[in-house]
């Protein structure tokens, strides 16, 4: 197209132009989102692979849970579970396409409140021999978070034994109860 821009040219519309990438290149990005991780409970992790080079790439994703998480079930069954490790296979991803998936991981008790859950997720591209010709990885740093109750209840008298009788002719009991939410 030959287009003369000039004072009395405000626009040219409609003209459409081909591309094509000048270099191959292999580049998929890995992308690890999370519900709230809270104690005890049963978290979506969502998985997404971009495409973002020049070549219609095929190969792995890869899962690695932190040791405290545990997988339940997936939208798509993996591949192969290895212990913590998740396997996906993607092929032909399209320019700028994605690849998602969902899954459902179980986060750990309470005794495990405040750590730091650390898991990656690997995009891996293969060449037509099977051969690694990229890799990118994307780090989630989670902090375990639960809600509990450290009440301190305690009664005067405090009774006998373990059960702590109370003799039936005690005037009154006094209670002493301590809230605290964390």
């Amino acid at each position: 197209y030959h287009v003369m821009i000039d004072s009395t040219t405000s626009y040219a519309d409609s003209l459409d132009f081909g591309f094509y990438p000048g270099t191959p290149v292999n580049s998929v990005s890995p992308e690890l989102a999370f519900g709230y991780p809270t104690c005890d409970t049963q978290i979506n992790y969502w998985l997404s692979a971009q495409n973002v080079g020049t070549t219609i790439p095929s190969g792995i994703l890869h899962l690695q849970l932190d040791p405290d998480v545990t997988y339940i079930s997936a939208a798509v069954t993996p591949d192969s579970i290895v212990g913590q490790n998740l396997y996906w296979h993607y092929d032909s991803l399209l320019y700028f396409a994605a690849t998602n998936l969902n899954i459902l991981v179980q986060m750990p008790t309470y005794l495990s409140m405040g750590d730091t859950l650390t898991s990656y997720l690997m995009a891996i591209v293969h060449d037509d021999l099977g051969n690694v010709v990229y890799e990118a990885t994307d780090t989630l740093y989670q902090i375990l978070t639960c809600a509990y109750d450290p009440n301190d209840k305690t009664a005067t008298p405090m009774g006998l034994d373990a059960p702590g009788y109370i003799s039936m002719n005690a005037q009154s009991i006094e209670y002493l109860i301590r809230f605290q939410n964390t």
